[in-house]
């Protein structure tokens, strides 16, 4: 398994490279430190000195990386330095090789409006188009590495289990419980949001330790996040395309409430 870590050098950047370093200490990852070259090259330059110019701003970049690297990243762990001039999600999809095991690593940013269309247009892009599992970190991560992922679900939409599965064996040393979470929002809907999650939870028991649990009526979602507020080393994870990542006001709660708010860790789930 690999993590490709999104350096942009913000202040994102160390939370990311030192969540990278316990994952892979813990789970015998490998480290991939990925980073796009904004390349301001003059229209009339010529290709000699476009490749230079690009191979100067490559060797400053590589020097940074060095840094992060040295500071936050154990010397036993194997690291690739990637530093591209290609478009990052063209990169991540065409040349970066990214197994259905690995996992992508990116920081949430954003505030104001950037918070209402999910977590920024640079992590939206890589969960919509590159389609592999991807840990949105926010700033002030609270929590390195899961002993709990709680998993919010809709019956109307299945989770992906095969993946949820690969993702609980891959991280068993650690992990101690999954609990399945949902919110009713009508009490029609009360029957079969709850046989779903019984239904999960039996299929996964044989892995791991499972809980459920439902938030209804309309104080549903503050008494949701009243309770991810007491959880500890806690994930949450989200399907992409499910329910719960398309409908704009648990979405935007979501973001607002747990994930920037109380900086807790997203893990989204590919289709």
């Amino acid at each position: 398994m690999k993590i490709y870590v999104l350096i942009d050098f913000s202040d994102y950047s160390n939370s990311q490279v030192q969540l990278a370093n316990q994952w892979c200490l813990s789970f015998g990852c490998k480290m991939i430190l990925v980073h796009q070259l904004d390349l301001m090259i003059p229209s009339l330059g010529s290709p000699d000195i476009r490749l230079k110019f690009e191979y100067d701003q490559k060797r400053v970049v590589f020097q940074e990386i060095e840094k992060l690297r040295a500071q936050y990243v154990d010397e036993t762990i194997f690291v690739n330095i990637e530093v591209t001039a290609l478009p990052l999600i063209k990169f991540l999809k065409e040349e970066a090789k990214i197994e259905e095991e690995d996992i992508i690593l990116a920081g949430i940013k954003g505030t104001g409006i950037l918070k209402q269309i999910f977590i920024g247009s640079t992590v939206t892009r890589v969960i919509e188009e590159v389609n592999r599992l991807t840990i949105a970190l926010p700033l002030h991560v609270k929590v390195n590495v899961p002993s709990k992922l709680v998993v919010a679900v809709h019956y109307k939409t299945s989770i992906g289990e095969k993946l949820l599965k690969q993702l609980i064996k891959s991280i068993s040393s650690k992990l101690e419980v999954v609990e399945f979470i949902t919110i009713i929002s009508k009490v029609e809907e009360k029957y079969d949001s709850e046989a779903y999650l019984l239904n999960l939870k039996k299929t996964f028991d044989s892995l791991i330790s499972c809980q459920v649990n439902s938030f209804n009526g309309n104080d549903a979602m503050a008494e949701l996040k009243s309770y991810m507020l007491h959880q500890e080393g806690m994930f949450l994870v989200l399907q992409k395309g499910s329910r719960s990542l398309a409908d704009r006001v648990f979405r935007k709660f979501i973001i607002n409430d747990l994930v920037y708010d109380a900086s807790i860790p997203l893990i989204v789930l590919p289709s």
